[in-house]
């Protein structure tokens, strides 16, 4: 049997799926705001050695890493849905 037809591991791995969401604003060189954007990512939440572990495709986070480098843009928020 196939693991996602199996309704116990079904069960057991559901509570871990997250989506991390967040909002960023995109300014012109004027400092004016120009933008308001959103993104979301979904992965799993996993617990190494007391420590709770974010675990997505990495496209997600090099998108959110180019929104942190740009000079004219800003998180505005992020968080866990």
């Amino acid at each position: 049997m196939h693991p996602f037809a199996d309704p116990r591991f079904v069960e057991s791995i559901r509570h871990h799926f997250v989506c991390l969401t967040g909002r960023y604003l995109v300014f012109d060189k004027s400092g004016n705001q120009t933008s308001v954007d959103d993104f979301a990512f979904s992965g799993f939440v996993i617990e190494i050695m007391g420590c709770w572990c974010f675990v997505t495709a990495g496209h997600g986070i090099d998108e959110i890493n180019k929104i942190v480098e740009h000079p004219q843009a800003q998180l505005s928020r992020t968080g866990f849905a």
